[in-house]
C-alpha cells in the first residue's frame, strides 16, 4: 500500500467521496492516517502491523516501497 498505489483514483473507485479522499490524503501526509496491514494465522489469530514509508537513496520520500514491521504488532486481537 505504497503513496504511489494508494492514490485518489483507487480511493474515489472504491466509493469514497472526494472530501473522504482528500481527508484520507491529507492524512497520510500529515500522520493522521495509519495502513494497516492484517495477518490471521491458521489459529484465526489475526493481528495487525503498521505499513510505514520507506526513504530513497537520496532520502526523499520513496512513493513506490513500504515497509512493514513484522516483529512489532500495531494490535494484537488476543488482548
Amino acid at each position: 500500500m505504497s503513496r504511489e498505489w494508494l492514490n485518489e483514483q483507487r480511493l474515489r473507485g472504491a466509493g469514497l467521496s472526494k472530501e473522504t479522499t482528500d481527508q484520507v490524503l491529507d492524512g497520510l501526509d500529515s500522520g493522521e492516517v495509519v495502513r494497516l496491514y492484517a495477518g490471521t494465522d491458521k489459529n484465526g489469530q489475526t493481528e495487525f502491523y503498521e505499513i510505514r514509508d520507506v526513504l530513497s537513496d537520496t532520502g526523499e520520500l520513496d512513493e513506490k516501497n513500504v515497509t512493514v514491521d513484522y516483529n512489532n504488532s500495531y494490535f494484537d486481537s488476543r488482548r
